[in-house]
């Protein structure tokens, strides 16, 4: 769920390699992995600190159980204060670092999409315990599930499961457990 917001008054040339280059400092700082990681830049954004139009920044970073430390918090602000003035040549004193765990209640979509592909890393795990259980029944032998009333298909090898019970039921007993802290 690691999402980085960045807001700027000056022109950032190259916008591709800045948001890979943030990705992977974010990814590195938060200890949270890339493939989860959301940048978001907005350059050229009329913005004054202090009274002043000189080149400011406004960066928001949003991560669930990343910041509860603040001895880290200020260790991470640091590091990521280096990275704005390295790219963006703005000095760390022209702008504001917010870190901000919204909670799971508050980041359901990205959470939901998370819980899926983790559902889908360990599928064939907790499909087969689900069955032992009782609470998933084979139905026949192909390369899709189909996983409760939504519908939601994914590619598993040799499986179609239908869930007897509700998909909330299933997913607290086998999936839930499962999911890494990564978001």
């Amino acid at each position: 769920m690691p999402s980085i917001e960045v807001k700027t008054n000056v022109k950032v040339p190259d916008k591709t390699t800045f948001l890979q280059a943030l990705s992977d400092k974010g990814a590195e700082i938060l200890n949270k992995p890339k493939e989860y990681m959301q940048i978001i830049l907005e350059d050229e954004v009329a913005m004054t600190f202090a009274g002043t139009s000189d080149p400011t920044f406004c960066v928001n970073i949003f991560s669930r159980n990343s910041f509860s430390n603040l001895s880290k918090n200020t260790e991470m602000s640091q590091e990521f204060s280096k990275f704005i003035e390295e790219k963006l040549c703005i000095p760390p004193n022209r702008g504001y670092f917010f870190l901000k765990d919204p909670g799971e209640h508050r980041c359901v979509k990205n959470i939901y999409i998370q819980k899926q592909k983790a559902m889908v890393k360990s599928s064939k795990e907790w499909l087969e315990k689900a069955v032992s259980d009782g609470h998933i029944e084979y139905d026949k032998f192909t390369d899709l599930a189909e996983i409760g009333s939504g519908g939601l298909k994914y590619d598993w090898i040799d499986y179609e499961k239908i869930i007897k019970d509700s998909t909330i039921e299933v997913y607290k007993l086998y999936i839930e457990p499962r999911i890494p802290d990564i978001i």
